[in-house]
């Protein structure tokens, strides 16, 4: 894992995630390093016996592919949701997504209230849009890919 915890400017959890990320690969390979980001935080707490609950979503962007992932370790989960469509508009009072798949929208709730448009990322998984592809997987088979995408961020765990 590279040594970039000294570029912090903040105070905020999400700065702090976002670099232990990055030093896990977050740029090279992406879930894996998510999944790693994921299993360290989860050991610091349990080594800590922590009693409060890990819940998280974070979304990460480099102009071609969008992902998002929601994390809890609790039956009280955060949200986050999908929708896919071509364009966002308002009308009648209402913002909403129509057909067609040019745009995906990912919010903590559902915009609307056309239900049918939305689609959660359940607890344990990262959302991946690439274009007009969107997949949704489970956390842990990045966890597990990550023994086979090791490069030199892995070196030294």
């Amino acid at each position: 894992m590279r040594d970039i915890y000294r570029h912090r400017h903040s105070t905020t959890d999400s700065e702090a995630f976002f670099l232990l990320a990055i030093g896990n690969g977050l740029l090279e390979v992406a879930p894996a390093a998510l999944a790693r980001s994921v299993a360290q935080v989860r050991g610091v707490m349990d080594a800590e016996r922590a009693a409060e609950p890990f819940r998280m979503t974070a979304a990460f962007a480099d102009g071609t592919i969008l992902r998002a992932l929601c994390v809890s370790t609790d039956a009280k989960p955060t949200t986050l949701f999908f929708a896919e469509g071509g364009d966002v508009a308002v009308e009648g009072g209402e913002v909403g997504i129509r057909p067609g798949r040019v745009s995906i929208l990912v919010m903590s709730e559902p915009l609307d209230a056309h239900d049918g448009a939305w689609r959660d990322v359940p607890p344990g998984h990262i959302l991946e849009s690439r274009g007009d592809v969107v997949r949704v997987s489970a956390l842990a088979t990045a966890r597990r890919a990550a023994g086979s995408e090791r490069n030199d961020h892995g070196k030294g765990q």
